[in-house]
């Protein structure tokens, strides 16, 4: 592929083979000169990764080129759970925090000791699940 071996992408390339990706990167770098195309190509590939258990932090080595945003109270994480913990409340349980289970995905997450306080809520809460509403 034309790439050193201990490339941003290097330990995925085991897992999903990286030459069409390159490829198509490069043609789109060539042809629509957009940073927005060329972030794309990156996302699509370290979804990839990860959808196959493998983390790549690629966003930080793009000298901030492929910027995400993440809303006031969430942090980016390049390698958050699928599927995130969160507390929820009802009149026959009490609250608790529901494990993780699922890959691994990038995005904007609650912050180290804070948990979702439900499945449709993005308002983070203490992950003791102290808070009874959001």
């Amino acid at each position: 592929m034309g790439q050193p071996r201990g490339s941003v992408f290097g330990p995925c390339h085991a897992v999903v083979r990286p030459e069409p990706y390159f490829q198509g990167c490069v043609f789109d770098q060539c042809y629509m000169t957009t940073s927005d195309t060329m972030c794309s190509s990156l996302e699509l590939y370290a979804s990839l990764c990860a959808s196959h258990g493998v983390c790549i932090d690629w966003r930080g080595r793009t000298n901030h080129t492929c910027p995400f945003t993440c809303p006031v109270g969430k942090v980016y994480q390049p390698c958050g759970p699928a599927k995130p913990s969160y507390c929820y409340g009802s009149s026959n349980a009490s609250l608790g925090a529901l494990q993780d289970a699922g890959p691994i995905t990038e995005g904007c997450f609650c912050p180290q000791g804070m948990t979702l306080f439900s499945a449709r809520s993005g308002v983070c809460v203490p992950t003791s699940c102290s808070s009874t509403s959001p």
